[in-house]
């Protein structure tokens, strides 16, 4: 016997109210479950607080010296990337005799140290590296940063995420990485030794996340898909290493 026409609007209208209950739900819990993760992950990596480096105890006079230095090195380097090459023709780039029927490209080298690297970039983006503390450290073939940096001013993103699950005002990433090696032949070439955040080391998997990313954006940027710098030429960089603790940048001419 036929259904009548009342009958079926009936059960299309608790289907629909069955429906938007179950939507509720299921969108409650999505909510909750997306702000339980989100406050999760602020409160594992970033810290209330910025902490202590000791970068604070070395004298104005030093950071000054250091500061001029490393930009008279950046200075070279910026014009070695800029000005046209001379050691380059229609066969590619010139090159020097190694022996035994090898060649090596021929290539202008800057060393700058970590003290010097430090303070420029302290001088030149002062909102990014204010707080407490950020230094850099050379050791062998390792450089170390130290950093305490605000969330406020290092990513809107995360000040976004911070303020929706925790409410806080401002956090910090406080932290250290160790990165071995950088540029080989034109091509990144490093490593990340040690990684952590908030007092925790984060475990290989993080490690090999973060040397991934770091090696993608050197590829864009020595592909010179990333506006770095206009009018420099980062594909004419050859090799990037720490030797004895001090960056070694290789330009090719």
């Amino acid at each position: 016997m036929a259904k009548s026409p009342e009958q079926s609007f009936g059960c299309l209208k608790y289907g629909c109210i069955v429906a938007l209950v179950l939507a509720s739900l299921i969108g409650g819990g999505l909510y909750f479950y997306v702000r339980y993760s989100i406050r999760n992950a602020v409160e594992t990596y970033t810290q209330t607080a910025p902490v202590e480096i000791s970068y604070l105890l070395i004298a104005e006079e030093v950071r000054g010296e250091a500061r001029r230095q490393g930009e008279a090195v950046l200075s070279l380097l910026r014009e070695a990337l800029s000005s046209p090459s001379e050691n380059f023709n229609d066969n590619g780039p010139n090159t020097e005799p190694l022996g035994e029927g090898k060649n090596v490209i021929r290539a202008k080298e800057f060393t700058i140290t970590p003290l010097q690297i430090e303070e420029v970039l302290r001088s030149s983006m002062p909102t990014l590296f204010k707080g407490k503390g950020f230094q850099i450290r050379g050791e062998g073939e390792t450089l170390t940063v130290d950093f305490s940096l605000s969330v406020r001013t290092l990513s809107s993103l995360w000040e976004s995420f911070s303020q929706f699950a925790l409410g806080a005002e401002d956090r910090f990433f406080n932290g250290r990485i160790t990165i071995r090696g950088g540029i080989s032949g034109g091509r990144p070439d490093l490593e990340v030794k040690d990684l952590a955040l908030a007092g925790s080391t984060l475990p290989e998997m993080g490690r090999t996340s973060a040397t991934s990313s770091i090696k993608e954006f050197l590829k864009a940027l020595l592909a010179g898909e990333i506006e770095a710098g206009k009018g420099l030429d980062f594909s004419r960089i050859q090799d990037v290493k720490v030797v004895d603790g001090n960056l070694l940048i290789g330009v090719r001419q």
